[in-house]
């Protein structure tokens, strides 16, 4: 992507327009941009696979929600045991 930005892709062939952006993220990056980037455009790939697999996309998508429901659930019983026996004058 940083070479098609440096090579003028987006610029109408102009290099120079995003050179000071790609030389910080480059050889600088004080915000650590890039930092992760390789990892997140791996997982990006498993995620398309994924996607790609509709029976698979379907039970992971059911399972997750399932999941969350359980969680709130316990979460709100955990509440409930917390404030049980507190008055509320």
């Amino acid at each position: 992507m940083l070479d098609l930005i440096a090579g003028g892709t987006f610029s109408h062939g102009d290099t120079e327009v995003f050179r000071p952006l790609i030389d910080n993220l480059r050889y600088d990056d004080p915000f650590l941009v890039l930092a992760d980037y390789a990892s997140y455009i791996e997982c990006q790939d498993r995620v398309s696979a994924a996607w790609q697999d509709t029976s698979a996309w379907t039970r992971m998508s059911i399972l997750n929600t399932a999941r969350s429901g359980k969680s709130r659930q316990t979460r709100h019983r955990r509440i409930l045991r917390m404030t049980s026996g507190m008055s509320c004058r």
